[in-house]
């Protein structure tokens, strides 16, 4: 009797051992953040690694985005897919029909921990009801940047280039030059107080700021060295809530009904 006793006691600790125990990896539970089954949104976050800004093709910054862990966020225990929240002088990130950013209004956007960061068609207003500041590190951990980390962005309030007027040696318009990911730009101003051109001055690529949920989060200022390592934004494909439980709940559930029935089998084969 003390023997099956303990050998019960033993499997249902356990038991209780697996439900506690960490798990490499994070699953999303939108359920638990109040959306409801049927209902669509997208996962907005900013990665734990930095990078420089000094190419001008926006998927080489899909490729780094994609390599910081991403694929430790999961939903039903599939990995989602991601691109980079950036604009480069040919792809425009609320404009680009090709890109999960310009489509970002279609439907609410949430932070890793359930923080509602926009509503439907809000996205692109740049006021944001909390910071993009989530991200994970190399376990899949949940983890917050600091509120000044920087995040190479490339766009302005408008997610398109940042423009600067040129003018000429006269003061006369002379055209319009624009910068964003890999492509600061020279422009000329001019002083119309003493009427004489400025010097030539350099119009630096746009830079966030995580922690900022206004139009800091996306224009926080400029910077020229686009070697300077900082962060970048990444939106994950759209995501359909199903009613489907959690995968680990199940392993669990399943693991400890097969741990009392050996026990029970145990005890019947002791009476015979």
């Amino acid at each position: 009797m003390t023997i099956r006793r303990n050998l019960r006691i033993c499997c249902m600790m356990f038991v209780l051992s697996l439900a506690t125990r960490s798990v490499t990896g994070m699953e999303i539970t939108p359920l638990s953040w109040g959306l409801n089954v049927g209902d669509t949104f997208r996962l907005v976050m900013v990665t734990n690694g930095t990078t420089a800004a000094t190419s001008q093709d926006i998927t080489s910054y899909d490729t780094f985005v994609n390599g910081q862990n991403l694929n430790l966020i999961t939903y039903n225990s599939s990995s989602l897919t991601w691109q980079a929240i950036g604009t480069t002088l040919t792809s425009y990130a609320s404009s680009d029909a090709s890109r999960y950013s310009s489509q970002a209004n279609a439907a609410p956007t949430f932070g890793l921990d359930g923080t509602q960061i926009s509503n439907a068609g809000a996205f692109w207003s740049f006021s944001h009801s909390a910071p993009i500041n989530k991200s994970v590190d190399g376990s899949g951990n949940l983890v917050t940047v600091a509120d000044f980390s920087f995040v190479w962005t490339g766009f302005g309030t408008d997610g398109q280039p940042v423009s600067q007027q040129n003018y000429d040696s006269s003061g006369s318009p002379d055209g319009t030059v624009q910068s964003a990911l890999g492509a600061t730009a020279t422009y000329q101003g001019y002083d119309f107080g003493n009427f004489q051109p400025l010097p030539d001055q350099t119009l630096g690529v746009e830079i966030g700021r995580a922690g900022a949920n206004q139009n800091g989060w996306a224009a926080a200022g400029e910077q020229s060295v686009l070697t300077t390592q900082y962060r970048m934004y990444a939106i994950s494909q759209p995501i359909t809530v199903t009613a489907v439980p959690e995968p680990s709940s199940c392993i669990l559930g399943l693991t400890g009904i097969s741990l009392i029935l050996i026990v029970d089998r145990y005890r019947n084969r002791r009476k015979r």
